[in-house]
């Protein structure tokens, strides 16, 4: 039987950081994180097959970037963890425009 692909963000703290270690047997674990130095640490810990990025989920262009490199090498993840994430204003999701993402003042 393959191994499930699950996808998590904000993979190196909380939660997420203690469901990257105890998925990593039984699922192949794509992982992403802000900062390089925290990936790095992943990488070495966990090695192949998982697979490890820098992305900052508040920046449009990288999260569609990583996205697209994801699909093209592998077919859809079966889970994802979406443990990364800005405030915007209380308002549906699918009523927040990136624009109005934090980030995109910067």
């Amino acid at each position: 039987m393959p191994k499930k692909i699950i996808l998590i963000t904000g993979a190196t703290r909380g939660w997420a950081g203690r469901w990257s270690r105890s998925l990593r047997g039984w699922a192949t674990l794509f992982l992403a994180a802000a900062g390089q130095e925290e990936i790095d640490q992943l990488r070495r810990r966990f090695g192949r097959p998982h697979a490890f990025q820098v992305v900052d989920v508040a920046v449009d262009k990288e999260v569609k970037l990583w996205a697209n490199q994801l699909l093209d090498s592998h077919a859809a993840p079966d889970l994802l963890l979406n443990n990364a994430g800005v405030i915007n204003k209380n308002a549906p999701l699918w009523q927040i425009d990136a624009a109005d993402s934090p980030a995109s003042s910067m």
